[in-house]
């Protein structure tokens, strides 16, 4: 496997597990990881691709935000960015207001 076949491989194992951090328990995300990235060099160059992920320009109360229940992080983005967005949601269709 060349490098750049490598290195797609372990984004496509990055994206997985961002995936699973979010649905799965910890415990399963750690067998899941071990049978998949065999090696610890393999998981040291993974850790390597994930912070490549990472905004480095958002706080980072902003990046986990979705672990707090209720909160609305893209709102959040969306103001950091434009501005307060008051009344906003109420001129979207419901669906893209839920």
């Amino acid at each position: 496997m060349d490098r750049d076949e490598y290195a797609n491989r372990l984004a496509e194992i990055a994206q997985e597990l961002v995936v699973r951090v979010r649905d799965d328990d910890p415990e399963a995300n750690l067998r899941w990881l071990t049978n998949t990235v065999r090696t610890h060099e393999e998981r040291v160059h993974l850790l390597f691709v994930l912070a490549a992920a990472v905004p480095d320009d958002r706080p980072w109360h902003l990046l986990t935000a979705w672990t707090v229940l209720g909160t609305k992080q893209p709102s959040g983005l969306l103001a950091e960015r434009y501005g307060p967005l008051d009344g906003i949601e109420a001129e979207l269709p419901a669906a893209a207001a839920a």
